[in-house]
């Protein structure tokens, strides 16, 4: 064969290269090229470094919206939604690839989102879901006599590096005990199991809000005095090792009057309160001395004062530049305000497409991915 009549090619480690920058849906399609790609595509090196990447691209960053609207007296409609987090970013609607079901709107639901899985747990089941690949599967609910209090637990997502498995954890204080129960469902052998006798110090309980889950852990918030706000509270954040099953405690400084807000920021666990008409945002943090402390790593504006009106939001991403986005409802509609930190200004920008009226569900940070691990879909 001449040279003039030979296909040109590159060497496959530029080619993955190239391959690794490009969102899911063309990966999906370049699959049907040739063989050598859909080998590419589909190894699970090839899928990890995918979505690091992802991960790491402020461009790849999306907000996945789960919503419902009411249309029984005591059922909803579930609609889903995604968007880039960008100025001209358009909300999507996803079909999902699961039967329709309703839900209770006098039951508690939640919604996880893990290297492009997302989690959906009801009082009637639990689905794992990646919208990329438009597979699913059902995940069994744990027996009542391993675990009987499934509907009001509280619940995270979390992945296991080491041993490459996904896991739901579920945890619960028992009333008359001074201790936590925990459920953790692998989602490689497909079954449950439960950990007992998890201490919480005398005078606290769980704080119900949502549990963050972040390399490896999963970590959850108990205070002191809860209920009563006309006392300052001690706070403390318990947190799961997934590698070992054990747990560590970590006081929280000093005493709060009003609530503090347990996430995940900038890659780590933080948690923030406000001080000085500000808010004050402290990570946790390894010592190799003391075991975990927290640092404070950074005190931001509150929304209101960025926009000068009272309004309902909260920052959600620390960019690359270190600009820091929030995301703001009113009843006009759900909008991001990117913080400029250098210039001390505030871009406003609103996701027009998203339905607001008669709406109620959660937003949450997603990034697309090839992930299926071990996982057998429906």
């Amino acid at each position: 064969m001449s040279d003039r009549s030979r296909i040109p090619s590159l060497p496959d480690d530029i080619v993955n290269s190239i391959l690794i920058k490009l969102p899911v849906t063309s990966l999906l399609r370049f699959k049907c090229i040739c063989k050598s790609w859909r080998f590419s595509i589909s190894n699970p090196n090839f899928i990890k470094l995918h979505l690091h990447e992802s991960s790491a691209n402020i461009s790849r960053q999306k907000l996945f919206f789960v919503s419902f609207r009411n249309i029984f007296r005591s059922n909803a409609k579930f609609q889903f939604h995604e968007a880039l987090l960008g100025v001209d970013s358009k909300v999507l609607l996803v079909n999902p690839p699961f039967p329709e079901f309703c839900h209770s709107l006098f039951s508690d639901f939640e919604v996880h989102s893990c290297n492009g899985l997302v989690l959906m747990k009801t009082e009637i089941n639990m689905i794992l879901w990646n919208p990329a690949i438009r597979k699913y599967k059902l995940l069994p609910k744990p027996d009542d006599k391993l675990l009987p209090w499934y509907d009001d637990a509280l619940f995270d997502f979390a992945y296991y590096l080491v041993a490459d498995d996904y896991k739901v954890v579920c945890v619960k204080l028992r009333k008359y005990q001074r201790d936590m129960i925990a459920g953790v469902f692998s989602i490689n052998n497909h079954s449950w199991k439960r950990i007992d006798n998890i201490p919480i110090p005398r005078g606290f309980q769980l704080f119900y809000q949502d549990l963050v889950s972040l390399n490896g852990t999963i970590n959850i918030m108990a205070a002191s005095n809860i209920g009563n706000y006309k006392q300052d509270s001690e706070y403390l954040v318990i947190s799961l090792y997934l590698a070992n099953e054990k747990f560590a405690i970590t006081p929280v400084p000093g005493k709060h009057k009003y609530k503090l807000k347990l996430r995940a920021f900038a890659n780590r666990i933080c948690i923030s309160w406000m001080v000085g008409g500000k808010i004050s945002i402290w990570a946790l943090k390894e010592d190799g001395k003391t075991g975990l402390t927290w640092n404070n790593i950074m005190n931001i504006p509150t929304l209101g004062s960025l926009i000068g009106k009272p309004t309902w939001g909260d920052f959600i991403f620390l960019k690359a530049n270190g600009n820091i986005l929030y995301k703001m409802v009113d009843n006009d509609g759900y909008y991001l305000i990117e913080y400029n930190v250098r210039k001390d200004e505030a871009t406003e920008y609103c996701l027009d497409e998203l339905p607001m009226k008669g709406i109620r569900g959660v937003s949450l940070l997603h990034v697309e991915s090839l992930v299926s691990s071990a996982i057998l879909w429906d």
